[in-house]
């Protein structure tokens, strides 16, 4: 799975803001993980599908979370 111009677009405005701390893109889920030098979200995953473009969101992550969330697009 290729990432999105949603995820792109989230990636670089976090870059141009020295948000960014690192990443990894996984390419079996289609999910970016992140981490940011912010308290209140240090470590995140960007959900994107091509799909369903109006599901966009950023969950934060907790120590041993495996990015398992509900990701309906039908709600």
């Amino acid at each position: 799975m290729e990432p999105t111009e949603e995820q792109y677009l989230v990636i670089n405005a976090l870059e141009a803001l020295n948000l960014l701390v690192w990443r990894l893109y996984d390419e079996d889920t289609g999910y970016w993980h992140i981490q940011t030098p912010s308290t209140v979200l240090p470590l995140a995953t960007i959900l994107g599908y091509k799909i369903c473009l109006q599901f966009f969101e950023l969950f934060p992550l907790s120590i041993g979370d495996r990015g398992q969330h509900g990701n309906d697009c039908t709600n």
